[in-house]
């Protein structure tokens, strides 16, 4: 009797929705960070998107992308859309200009900049929505890091003449992909910022060093754009940045910045005066030199590192490491 009433209330139980394949899942999770890990990545090697020709494009990639995330969420079965107020946030700002169409005196470029405000809110929604860990953090981090030195480096042999790239240099200021001193400046400054803060919170030996040449070069850059406004805005923000930076990883950080930014200012005593007169030879010595300094920085900190393990120098290693 009660084998038969368990039959039956096995036949009563409604059957459960197959779950999704995991693995096809994880697949198609992995497809749409790389997608919008593009959309993070490209945008400044193509005049920032400054221009119609240019936004466009990254309009019909970003709302295919959103499109590929919003599938992989129903796949997933996940139906949230804005879960923090921040979305919300970005979301009004978007709105509010679809607002400003109401009585636009040149509705064209009223719906225009409508377009730009969604897309913005579009790659911050796609970007939010890939993030499901700090491993996928830090990956996206690392690859805007990795646009900001393809900008510098691009600028760079431009300015040397290996290299040519449309208006990336003028023959007295470096531009790079951006063609205008001051929004590569402050790009480059901002990403100089972003990877001196992964440089200083993480414990990859390889990564440390990789990280101070990528400001070294992104901050030469800075100074070859000749742009007094974006120095001064840089500085101000370095201090801002190291008088927040918590505890002994303060120490870190001026140790960080002082071997780059020695590096980029001995480097352009030399490199643009090069650079301005034609002596591409002389300009890359230089580089040279700068990544040697760079490279015997490092060298010096995971010394000092490597001497506080051996011999139990707690304070040093608390501070270099």
């Amino acid at each position: 009797m009660t084998k038969k009433n368990n039959v039956k209330k096995k036949k009563l139980e409604p059957e459960q929705p197959a779950a999704p394949n995991s693995k096809l899942t994880g697949y198609f999770s992995i497809f749409v960070f790389i997608l919008a890990a593009v959309l993070v990545f490209y945008p400044p090697f193509f005049r920032g998107l400054f221009f119609s020709e240019d936004i466009f494009i990254y309009h019909i990639v970003t709302a295919i992308v959103f499109l590929l995330v919003c599938i992989e969420k129903i796949y997933r079965q996940d139906y949230t859309f804005l879960r923090t107020p921040l979305d919300w946030a970005v979301l009004a700002f978007a709105l509010a200009y679809l607002l400003s169409l109401i009585g636009a005196v040149h509705p064209g470029e009223a719906f225009y900049g409508f377009l730009k405000a969604l897309n913005w809110f579009m790659v911050f929604w796609i970007v939010s929505q890939v993030i499901k860990s700090y491993r996928s953090y830090t990956w996206l981090l690392n690859i805007i890091v990795a646009a900001g030195v393809g900008v510098a480096i691009i600028g760079i042999l431009s300015a040397a003449g290996i290299y040519k790239y449309p208006s990336a240099f003028d023959g007295k200021v470096i531009m790079s992909t951006l063609q205008y001193r001051n929004a590569c400046g402050a790009y480059l400054a901002a990403i100089t910022l972003l990877a001196a803060s992964l440089g200083i919170y993480t414990r990859n030996r390889i990564l440390k060093p990789i990280y101070s040449l990528a400001a070294y070069l992104m901050l030469l850059v800075i100074i070859g754009t000749m742009s007094k406004g974006v120095w001064l805005v840089l500085l101000v923000f370095l201090l801002v940045f190291v008088a927040g930076v918590p505890g002994l990883k303060r120490l870190k950080a001026i140790y960080f910045l002082f071997i780059s930014g020695l590096a980029a200012a001995i480097t352009a005593l030399k490199f643009i005066p090069a650079v301005t007169g034609g002596q591409a030879s002389s300009a890359m010595l230089w580089l040279l030199i700068g990544l040697i300094i760079v490279a015997v920085g490092e060298l010096g900190r995971e010394l000092t590192t490597l001497a506080s393990q051996r011999w139990g120098w707690k304070k040093p290693l608390r501070l270099l490491q």
